[in-house]
This record gives structure tokens, C-alpha cells and sequence, in this order.
């Protein structure tokens, strides 16, 4: 039985249309269980659409597959970008898939990641039962390692993010929600535009926008199981790669032009806080000196790593990774 339809007595033919779109590239060992994830949906008004980056291994292959021997109740279609637009054009995906999607409600899913058969249906739930507002869903996850399908261990970040001021969570870069257990509603992007081309972090853009002029529900039920991997775009080996590193600095850069863009869309310029606008461009500006951990002098890895660590309380680990950052390049190369 489908769990929104029991818990919320709103008839089948009343429930909202709902959009789970599943974002692959390149994830040919996994794609197959976040499919059988995302098609096991108890949720009854679903439409899956699949949209895969140009993959240059099976994952395409997979994908229609899958697709081609499905016979459930839901929609589905798939989309192949014609060529890559790679991580740093993460919002441009977003944001074609969004134009495409017809739901009113979009829930997002990796290509290497996996759902609960229950995830849309709570996930609606919970947003009829708030009175269907403006923003973003999320909830608790289970993290899975690179080979499991079991529980693993569970993880309720983020579970006070809609108790944050702007002012706050621009301090905080925007971290609390998990991008891959989040939902949002498809007004956001007709009160604020589609994402910045060059977004990295659409959780935190979409979250951002969700406190200015909407509401953030969580979930504290685990409906993702998430795969930590070296991949991962904030991954334990994110220091390992120069290259990596310095685009992770630039979304973070991007991730404070949009928080920018986006506020003075609802306040104009003569009533905007002024506070808020120098964290914004305070943490803009930490990001461009954090990029000099792998490209910089001696001195400017060692403030660079001053700054990367500025949030560890340990001073100890903190002394060590600056001495790393002075050490033989163990950070990443230097380009």
C-alpha cells in the first residue's frame, strides 16, 4: 500500500506529481542498485527521469537496460548529455533536468547512491502534512562503503539546518544538508532563476534559498543509503589532488556569488543587511587564499592551511596539518 496515501487520507488522484531524478556518470558498478532503489517507489503519482552526463563507460548501457525491460507504474524517461558538462557545470545539469522535470516537488538521487522503496512517499508526506511549502526536504541517511549493500552507519546531519538565520548559515558555508537525501520544490527555481551554470554545491544554493524565502523539513527516518567513495566530491581525499582541491575552492568561491545573487533577488540593495553581505564576501574571500594549499609559496600553503583548518578545535591536528602543508607536497602536487 502506498505509505503517503495511507498516513495522510489524501486520495490518489489528489497527491502531487513528483520527479525523482537520478544524475549518473561513469557509475557503471553501482547504477544498477540505485535504479532497482529509485523503480521499487511505493509512491503512486512518480515520474523518473534519468539523466546521465555523457558516461564513457557502461553506465549508459546499463541504464537503458533497465529501463527497456521495466513494466512498473511509473513514468520514465531518460536523457544522455551530448557531451560532458563535468562537475563544475553541476548547476547547468541541475537546472536542464529542473526544465524537464515535471513534478512540483523534485527529489534528487546519484547514480551511486541508493533509495529506500519508502523515500518519496515519505518525503511527501512530511510536505503535505506542513501545508505543502515553498523549500527543501531532507532527511537522515545510512552510509554504505564502496562495495556494501547493507546498513551501515547512521548519519542525522543537518537535522536543525532550517533553524539557521541566513546570516548563519553563510557562515557556515551553507553545510547541513546532504544534496543526495534532498528534495525540492520546482517554485524555488521560478522565484529565483535556474542555478548559476558553474554551481558546484546545489544543496547548499538550494538550501540557502529555502531559508530566505521558504521552509526546510527533515526527515529523521534514513531513505538513502549514501556510498562513500574516493569520488566523492567532499571526500576524505579531497586534499590529495591539486587539481581537485582548487575546483573545490572555486565552487566554494561560486557558492558565494549565487548566495549574493540570490539574497538581493528578495531584498534590494538599500535594505540588504550589511552584515550578511560581508560574511558572504568574507567567505569568498577565505576561498581564494585556501587555493594557494597546493599552488603557493611555502608561506602561502602554510596561512592557505591556517585558513583550511581554521574550524578545527584541535590544535594539535591543526599544528599537523600545517606541517604537512610545508612538508613534500603530501597535500597534492602543485600546478
Amino acid at each position: 500500500m502506498d505509505e503517503c496515501r495511507l498516513n495522510t487520507d489524501v486520495p490518489m488522484y489528489d497527491l502531487p506529481q513528483v520527479t525523482l531524478a537520478i544524475f549518473s556518470f561513469n557509475q557503471q558498478n553501482y547504477i544498477n542498485q540505485a535504479l532497482e532503489g529509485a523503480f521499487a517507489q511505493t509512491y503512486a503519482s512518480l515520474e523518473i527521469l534519468i539523466t546521465d552526463d555523457c558516461s564513457s563507460d557502461n553506465t549508459v548501457a546499463e541504464i537503458e537496460d533497465f529501463v527497456s525491460n521495466y513494466r512498473g507504474p511509473h513514468s520514465v524517461s531518460f536523457h544522455r548529455n551530448q557531451t560532458n558538462l563535468g562537475w563544475d557545470s553541476w548547476g547547468l545539469h541541475i537546472s536542464n533536468a529542473v526544465e524537464r522535470a515535471g513534478g512540483e516537488l523534485i527529489v534528487l538521487a546519484a547514480g551511486d547512491d541508493i533509495s529506500t522503496p519508502n523515500r518519496v512517499a515519505r518525503l511527501v508526506e512530511a510536505w503535505l502534512s506542513a501545508g505543502k511549502p515553498s523549500g527543501v526536504l531532507h532527511s537522515a541517511f545510512e552510509t554504505i562503503s564502496d562495495t556494501s549493500t547493507f546498513k551501515g552507519t547512521l548519519r542525522e546531519e543537518g537535522m536543525f539546518f532550517g533553524n539557521q538565520t541566513p546570516l548563519e548559515l553563510v557562515r557556515n558555508d551553507g553545510e547541513g544538508i546532504l544534496g543526495a537525501t534532498m528534495a525540492f520544490t520546482k517554485d524555488l527555481f521560478e522565484r529565483f532563476g535556474t542555478l548559476p551554470d558553474k554551481t558546484v554545491f546545489e544543496d547548499r544554493v538550494l538550501g540557502f534559498r529555502a531559508i530566505l524565502a521558504g521552509k526546510v523539513l527533515y526527515v529523521s527516518q534514513p531513505l538513502v543509503r549514501y556510498r562513500i567513495h574516493d569520488t566523492n566530491v567532499s571526500g576524505p581525499n579531497i586534499y590529495a589532488d591539486a587539481a581537485l582541491w582548487l575546483r573545490f575552492c572555486r565552487g566554494h568561491e561560486m557558492l558565494s556569488a549565487a548566495f549574493r545573487g540570490d539574497y538581493l533577488k528578495i531584498c534590494p540593495r538599500e535594505t540588504a543587511d550589511p552584515k550578511l553581505l560581508c560574511a558572504i564576501d568574507q567567505r569568498a574571500q577565505h576561498f581564494r587564499r585556501t587555493g594557494k594549499l597546493v599552488t603557493g609559496n611555502p608561506f602561502q600553503r602554510a596561512m592557505a592551511a591556517w585558513y583550511v583548518s581554521s574550524k578545527q578545535r584541535n590544535w594539535r591536528y591543526r599544528l599537523l596539518f600545517i606541517l604537512k602543508a610545508l612538508g613534500l607536497r603530501r597535500l597534492g602536487k602543485r600546478t
